[in-house]
């Protein structure tokens, strides 16, 4: 077995199912096939001892009672989309989000979401990056009962702009528009810096922590390779996608992701909004299908149009008031 293969097995297959009922053997067959004695390259020494370490690891992880759905206490619906639904559960008080498929058909992106987002987590730990995604805990399999449950870690006071839309109608101050959206910017951007595009930051997507100033980047499953065709499209927002794009080209592209992001913005920009930000955010999305640029240069040089607007950054309170 390669160096890659075993890459590939640590990767997409969760401890229980690595392992299967003999741990011992099935430990001691991998450790063999990534012992570095076995390689002269120092940089394949090093993945070498890298996997061994994982797959030990991985080995104790196996050892443990494998977790069902029912060791949790279910709480409460959240949401359901067109390719999967969203709940909240507890386990000894710590809540956990977890996201099911609607279908067989769909169980496949479901659980790319979470190779994704855990590989994406993995890669930014310690970074700014890392509070963009929801970490990725488990992936619960009942095979008599066909359940499959992709398990993540909750992340408390976290409010999709879709709802802020709807609890605002008149729009927000301009001063919360230019943190949101630079965040969004910056949490596209390190996607595309992975080559991968969201192919979907539509409202519902984007999950502001407004207590902080954080933001949550939902809806992975629609994540493709730049180039790629998205494996499906939220038919709630089909209004927001340009339509050239959708008869003609059906191809993932950082452009796109900033179209879409930024005409979620404008959606809750509204009247309350100072007209020289909108009117920066219409031109990004006139420019991002033909001339795209990278986010963190739309988002530097929105923090300056702010800084001109509103004087020095400060920390602005977002008080979810409801106008209706």
């Amino acid at each position: 077995m390669t160096l890659k293969q075993i890459q590939l097995l640590i990767k997409n297959q969760n401890a229980w199912d690595l392992f299967g009922s003999d741990i011992d053997s099935r430990l001691k067959e991998l450790l063999v096939g990534c012992h570095p004695d076995r390689f002269e390259d120092e940089k394949d020494k090093e993945l070498a001892l890298s996997l061994s370490k994982q797959l030990s690891l991985l080995a104790e992880k196996a050892r443990e009672p494998r977790l069902s759905i029912l060791d949790y206490l279910f709480v409460k619906d959240i949401c359901t989309g067109d390719s999967s639904y969203v709940r909240l559960f507890e386990k000894a008080g710590k809540k956990y989000i977890f996201k099911s498929p609607l279908s067989d058909g769909v169980k496949k992106l479901v659980g790319t979401e979470f190779n994704l987002t855990k590989d994406l987590v993995s890669k930014s730990t310690g970074q700014v990056f890392e509070k963009f995604f929801r970490k990725p805990v488990e992936i619960i399999i009942d095979a008599k009962n066909k359940d499959y449950h992709c398990v993540y870690e909750y992340t408390d006071g976290l409010i999709s702009v879709a709802d802020l839309i709807n609890m605002f109608p008149s729009g927000l101050d301009g001063r919360h528009i230019v943190w949101i959206t630079r965040r969004v910017l910056a949490a596209l951007a390190y996607l595309h810096s992975q080559d991968i595009c969201h192919n979907a930051p539509t409202p519902d997507h984007l999950l502001v922590e407004y207590k902080g100033h954080g933001l949550v980047l939902a809806g992975l499953l629609h994540s493709t390779k730049t180039g790629e065709k998205p494996p499906v499209i939220p038919a709630k927002y089909t209004d927001i996608y340009p339509d050239k794009w959708v008869k003609d080209i059906k191809k993932a592209s950082s452009g796109l992701d900033i179209y879409l992001a930024i005409s979620s913005m404008l959606k809750l920009a509204g009247i309350n909004c100072h007209t020289r930000i909108k009117n920066f955010l219409k031109g990004v999305q006139l420019e991002s299908l033909t001339n795209p640029q990278s986010g963190i240069i739309i988002h530097d040089e929105l923090g300056d149009l702010a800084k001109s607007l509103y004087g020095k950054p400060k920390f602005f309170e977002l008080e979810l008031i409801n106008e209706t």
